[in-house]
């Protein structure tokens, strides 16, 4: 951020078992469209959550992804 404050990333994690019984921990990020400032760096972004209320509410399967192509973050 550029005021360098914290922020998290929109992710996904999953353990499970394969067929010869080993595990496995699997992680993924959410992506969204760039806006302008980000576009000369990547076509594509992490989603980000701004505050406490938005990790609360993915973190209790509560937000809703959307994905705009003049936000930066997409998680509403």
């Amino acid at each position: 951020m550029a005021d360098e404050s914290r922020f998290a990333m929109v992710g996904l994690w999953e353990a499970w078992t394969a067929s010869d019984g080993s595990e496995t921990d699997t992680y993924a990020i959410l992506t969204t469209s760039v806006n302008e400032t980000m576009r000369p760096i990547h076509e594509r972004t992490p989603v980000i959550l701004e505050d406490e209320n938005q990790a609360d509410r993915w973190l209790g399967g509560q937000a809703r992804l959307t994905c705009p192509h003049d936000s930066y973050h997409g998680l509403r």
